[in-house]
């Protein structure tokens, strides 16, 4: 493989990744509405404890170091609360 090729792969690697976290702040958005239509709290320290050790596991199977997933994610699940927040005041 050249330099020129393993970059391309990066390229598009990095545009997926762009598009589901596209797709995920929408769906962040659509809960955030949800939270509001049913008068529930935006942060749900349980789940998110949950979703992070999940993941952290799936990391390390995918030889992952905990350290970069639990950052990668709690920056993710942090701004989803965000934008679940902008959803839930909004008109």
């Amino acid at each position: 493989m050249t330099l020129e090729t393993l970059r391309k792969q990066i390229d598009e690697i990095n545009s997926d990744l762009l598009h589901l976290l596209s797709k995920r702040e929408e769906i962040s958005r659509q809960i955030g509405q949800l939270k509001k239509e049913r008068e529930l709290p935006i942060f749900d320290r349980e789940r998110e404890n949950e979703i992070i050790n999940s993941l952290v596991k799936k990391g390390v199977q995918l030889h992952l170091e905990p350290p970069f997933v639990k950052k990668v994610f709690t920056l993710i699940l942090k701004h989803s609360r965000k934008q679940m927040k902008k959803k839930s005041h909004a008109g």
